[in-house]
């Protein structure tokens, strides 16, 4: 059963979303106030804004887990990671959220855990793009040329967000399109952060892997699970907490 949506009232609102336990770790976070947004891509924009939540200064705790072989007795990594936009840059392939990540706790390091949890944003069309360092140039900022074409190839997300929906290129043999399967929990390991109202979207990275994101409209991702079916790895993510700008934290 997933946690309770807790919206707290201060005495000059916004609202503040709140999942797990209460009394958790402070965190800390570096902000940013620069941001420079033309009317003509805040209107491209509009169906993704109604999605994802991109104000500068919001900011989404989560807390990590992997699982190594060998199976019976694994190794355990756990971390968390605080992750705030920090502003938004206008590209020719569209709006780039600039996301600041710290990092608290003993990673494993690996690929999968830069790309689906330090990236960088792209929004293009009505599509959401991650960006590792491998993709985005930060000195140039812009899109490595040579990573390019398939970056935009393999979207994240496609909103609006549908049982059903299919997007991204079948392309290369292996690879297929991302999909949405359902809504809410599913059978087998969900994080508990995941609500009713999350999607979930299947992502395959290769053959040998299962990769599940829940995303909820206006909050973001609310969970992550992904499963390597060939030597025992299993990476789970959950969602601790979703604070828009200028709002306060409140237990409940």
């Amino acid at each position: 059963m997933p946690p309770q949506l807790f919206l707290t009232r201060v005495s000059e609102p916004p609202l503040t979303y709140n999942w797990g336990q209460s009394g958790g770790r402070e965190v800390k976070a570096l902000l940013c106030a620069l941001i420079f947004i033309p009317f003509a891509q805040v209107f491209a924009q509009g169906t993704v804004a109604d999605w994802f939540p991109t104000a500068v200064g919001n900011q989404w705790v989560y807390e990590h887990e992997v699982r190594d072989f060998p199976r019976d007795a694994p190794h355990i990594w756990r971390w968390q990671t605080v992750e705030t936009i920090t502003g938004t840059l206008t590209i020719p392939d569209g709006l780039v959220v600039l996301r600041h990540v710290d990092v608290k706790g003993d990673t494993p390091g690996g690929w999968l855990h830069a790309v689906y949890g330090q990236s960088n944003y792209l929004l293009r069309g009505d599509c959401l793009y991650f960006l590792d360092n491998q993709i985005w140039n930060d000195q140039e900022q812009r899109l490595r040329p040579e990573f390019r074409e398939q970056t935009l190839d393999g979207p994240a997300f496609c909103f609006p967000l549908a049982v059903g929906k299919q997007y991204g290129k079948d392309s290369p043999p292996g690879w297929v399109p991302s999909r949405v399967v359902g809504m809410g929990p599913r059978d087998g390991y969900t994080p508990e952060s995941v609500s009713r109202d999350a999607f979930n979207v299947v992502l395959h990275l290769f053959n040998a892997d299962e990769t599940h994101l829940w995303f909820e409209k206006g909050v973001g991702i609310t969970g992550m699970w992904d499963w390597h079916n060939g030597t025992y790895d299993e990476y789970r993510v959950r969602l601790v907490r979703f604070q828009p700008a200028g709002s306060y934290i409140k237990a409940p």
